[in-house]
């Protein structure tokens, strides 16, 4: 089944706001099985940068620019991402490129960022 177009409500959120935070867009056992993928992903740690707070914290922050022929790439790819960026690129008329994938680690958590990435008047 393809995935729900977003409401007029939410089209007015990003326009008013240049953003758009949807839950849910994956299920709790989707969720589930990236994060476990994540905390035992041994590349995505050695990739991390860590960045300090005015506090001292840090958080360690892991990018691509391309995504990847593994979970990461199959999330960022997925038509419930991809099929609503474009909606928000003027109803089809213009392309997402690509969407960024963020992974954030605050200490002991980790905690995945998706959304699409501006490329050239893209989302």
């Amino acid at each position: 089944m393809p995935p729900k177009p977003l409401s007029a409500t939410e089209q007015a959120a990003y326009e008013r706001d240049g953003y758009l935070l949807l839950r849910s867009l994956f299920d709790a056992e989707e969720m589930a099985i990236l994060l476990d993928y994540a905390r035992n992903d041994e590349s995505l740690m050695a990739s991390a940068y860590g960045r300090k707070d005015v506090a001292g914290r840090e958080t360690r922050l892991a990018l691509w620019n391309q995504p990847g022929e593994n979970l990461y790439g199959l999330f960022s790819r997925s038509p419930r991402i991809v099929d609503r960026a474009e909606q928000l690129l003027d109803q089809g008329k213009r392309q997402a490129k690509h969407v960024l994938v963020e992974f954030v680690r605050h200490g002991t958590r980790i905690t995945p960022a998706l959304k699409p990435k501006d490329e050239g008047g893209g989302v």
